[in-house]
């Protein structure tokens, strides 16, 4: 079976078996040792384009991982390998639901932090922040925090750092 993939990347038009390219045996010996890293990187990537749901994905991924039999600087290999390109989507594939919520919550941690952040800056600038304000800074995404925080040292109005608002 010839494989027919354009040059530089993956015809996810053929169907999945044309679309992988076959592992070479190792053989045994030393050499083996040195390829098993590189052998787990590209049995993830396959994982990574197969037609699997996320979950299938993450469940053959993380069996893969645990049998793959690598020493600690064989696995720090693969850690390596899997942070560069093609393998670098490789990583986001294996986050299981925990580590999303962790992610989540670090998330809403930061944000929680920059709205504490914005109004004590408004209100060591102005006083008391009226609480149309503060409805309107609880619905801000972090980046739109972040940019009122800069602009507060310089605003001399509070109704200017919130110009679309009815106020």
């Amino acid at each position: 079976m010839r494989n027919n993939l354009p040059a530089g990347g993956v015809n996810h038009e053929a169907p999945f078996r044309e679309r992988v390219r076959p592992l070479q045996p190792c053989g045994h010996g030393a050499e083996c040792g040195l390829r098993q890293p590189h052998l787990g990187a590209d049995a993830l990537l396959r994982l990574a384009d197969a037609p699997l749901n996320d979950h299938q994905r993450f469940l053959l991924s993380d069996c893969l991982q645990a049998y793959l039999p690598l020493d600690e600087a064989n696995q720090a290999t693969l850690e390596r390998i899997t942070k560069a390109e093609p393998y670098s989507r490789i990583v986001p594939m294996n986050k299981t639901p925990y580590d999303k919520g962790i992610e989540r919550g670090i998330e809403e941690g930061k944000k929680n932090a920059m709205r504490s952040a914005t109004i004590a800056l408004l209100e060591n600038k102005y006083r008391a922040v009226p609480k149309p304000y503060l409805d309107r800074i609880g619905t801000l995404a972090y980046d739109d925090l972040l940019a009122l925080v800069v602009r507060i040292p310089n605003s001399t109005l509070m109704e200017s750092l919130f110009p679309s608002s009815n106020t």
